[in-house]
């Protein structure tokens, strides 16, 4: 039977007439010059398998971009994006573009993998968020069991305040992966296989992982100190120790939850989120400043040895008699194990919230298999 002719897409004819002569034809103006982006999109993936080379489709956007006027810069942005995600040999010929236009196409494809995943994101977010909460407020609910606060009450206020440090965290670890330039990993298999390859350890992975995780937990961290009642005006540290503090738990987290979880790394990775968390309450040791103002999170060394002095002295009498600032010693102890406890605790969520992702079109393959067998 003979194939009938592919009829030609909604909304070609809309384009421009060439009048330029410059030897383009509807497929390449409507790449450039359509006013819906999925057909710009489609009629600039139909260049590719149109034309025997890239370098063909590159020099007929080319000569359309000559002749567009007001959108050209990003029209052409678009454009490129587009093609380096379909073909990795366009990324060699990047370099012809200028700082500006690089940035543009960076922007484009960062922009549509975050918008294609946001659901994902949104669900592993909210995992890790989840994550935190319940991680800080056991550890809280622990420590308070021995004193006179209300360990129920209290899980819940750390389980609130957890939740928020650890969605933020998460939320700027997921987008560093997204935000990776290059070739997007999606045709090569399904979301969860993009991510991980996305996402693999590399310094530039570390450090943008870095960079994403302080802004957002930092923020979020100036937040919980707000609702929980500090003076931010006379605490302007704040802000600084929370993006500090970040700094290990965002290295700690880097490549998940995609990344291959190596039993050997977890003692790097808790020694980090310590390390971080020990090395913001250092300036106020220091300094002679109420630890209470270091961390919105943490536990001042004033309430260990108000309400956990009397603990302390009958387990170890001889750290009273030699450190007379030995609530300072716990009060950095309960920094670090705090640290270590949120990189857990996001790190369950965020897996767990992957599997779940995962799971649901599996479970119902395999309910179709054994039903059809």
């Amino acid at each position: 039977m003979p194939l009938r002719p592919m009829a030609t897409p909604a909304g070609l004819h809309d384009a421009p007439a060439d009048g330029g002569g410059s030897g383009y034809g509807p497929i390449t103006r409507a790449a450039l010059e359509h006013r819906d982006p999925p057909t710009r999109r489609t009629a600039t993936l139909a260049l590719t398998a149109l034309q025997p080379h890239p370098d063909e489709a590159l020099r007929r956007l080319s000569a359309a971009l000559a002749g567009a006027r007001g959108t050209r810069f990003r029209r052409k942005t678009q454009a490129w994006a587009t093609l380096i995600d379909a073909d990795p040999l366009v990324q060699e010929k990047s370099g012809e573009l200028s700082c500006t236009e690089q940035a543009g196409v960076w922007w484009w494809q960062a922009w549509r993998r975050i918008v294609h995943h946001r659901r994902r994101i949104g669900r592993l977010t909210a995992g890790g968020g989840l994550g935190a909460g319940i991680a800080l407020g056991l550890l809280r609910a622990i420590i308070a069991i021995p004193t006179s606060l209300p360990p129920g009450a209290i899980f819940g206020i750390f389980l609130f305040y957890g939740g928020i440090l650890g969605a933020a965290l998460s939320l700027g670890v997921l987008l560093s992966g997204y935000l990776q330039p290059g070739k997007m990993e999606a045709r090569a298999g399904t979301a969860e296989q993009a991510d991980g390859e996305r996402q693999r350890w590399s310094w530039s992975t570390l450090g943008l992982c870095v960079l994403l995780g302080m802004l957002f937990f930092g923020l979020a961290h100036f937040f919980v100190a707000f609702i929980n009642g500090m003076k931010l005006l006379k605490a302007s540290y704040i802000l600084p120790m929370g993006l500090l503090a970040a700094v290990g738990l965002s290295a700690s987290l880097v490549a998940q939850p995609e990344g291959k979880q190596r039993w050997w790394l977890w003692p790097l990775r808790l020694t980090a989120s310590a390390a971080t968390g020990i090395l913001a309450l250092l300036p106020f040791n220091a300094a002679g400043v109420e630890w209470d103002r270091a961390l919105a999170i943490g536990w001042a060394g004033s309430f260990y040895k108000a309400d956990l002095g009397w603990l302390v002295e009958a387990l170890w009498p001889r750290l009273v008699e030699r450190f007379d600032v030995w609530q300072n010693i716990l009060a950095m102890a309960d920094a670090g194990l705090m640290g270590m406890v949120l990189t857990v605790g996001i790190t369950v969520g965020l897996s767990l919230a992957a599997r779940g992702l995962r799971r649901p079109a599996g479970s119902l393959t395999n309910r179709t298999v054994r039903k059809g067998a």
